[in-house]
């Protein structure tokens, strides 16, 4: 088994991969709650702060971790925090429509195309009304949605992301989207 603990300083990555668990992205520092192989640092993720300091990373992945956490605001916050102005956070989720959005148990919450948009700076998205609910929290945000090979290859992909809101308020259920792919860029000040 690979040892559990924290890489050299000479070694240290400037991206974090959070709730790494087996399929850490290389080169990153892998977190996750449990000891697996691959992680560097065990933490809980549903325990902030986490222990890093401010603007410590440029890019954070955060694959298939904040449908699982009971606050998974409380760690965007977070991650923002540890996160240097203009960094980057990868983010994929299980779309709401999708089958293993709802077959996991041990997930909490559900996410739909312009979930992510209550994050925006005014004016960015037909949320833009509605972000005075975080205003700590400021992203750049490219999303789509992420189909399996099927559905890719009859061309669905790429209808769906040209017209994502007919998509989702009318044919979402027909040919469901698998994930929702999501990047945000850091809006904060130094």
């Amino acid at each position: 088994m690979k040892s559990l603990a924290m890489p050299s300083p000479a070694r240290a990555s400037r991206q974090l991969d959070l709730g790494c668990g087996r399929h850490k992205v290389p080169g990153t520092l892998g977190v996750d709650r449990a000891r697996l192989p691959g992680v560097d640092l065990v933490v809980d993720l549903d325990s902030v702060p986490y222990p890093f300091a401010a603007n410590t990373f440029e890019t954070v992945y955060c694959f298939h971790v904040l449908e699982h956490l009971t606050d998974w605001i409380a760690a965007l916050r977070e991650i923002n925090r540890i996160l240097h102005p203009g960094g980057v956070i990868h983010v994929r989720v299980p779309y709401f429509a999708s089958p293993t959005s709802f077959c996991d148990p041990t997930h909490k919450h559900f996410f739909a195309y312009e979930t992510f948009d209550y994050f925006t700076p005014d004016g960015q998205t037909s949320f833009s009304t509605l972000n005075y609910y975080f205003p700590d929290l400021r992203f750049a945000v490219r999303k789509r949605l992420a189909f399996r090979r099927l559905h890719r290859t009859l061309g669905v992909s790429l209808a769906v992301n040209r017209f994502p809101r007919i998509y989702e308020s009318a044919f979402c259920y027909l040919a469901p989207a698998h994930e929702l792919h999501v990047q945000l860029t850091s809006l904060k000040r130094a």
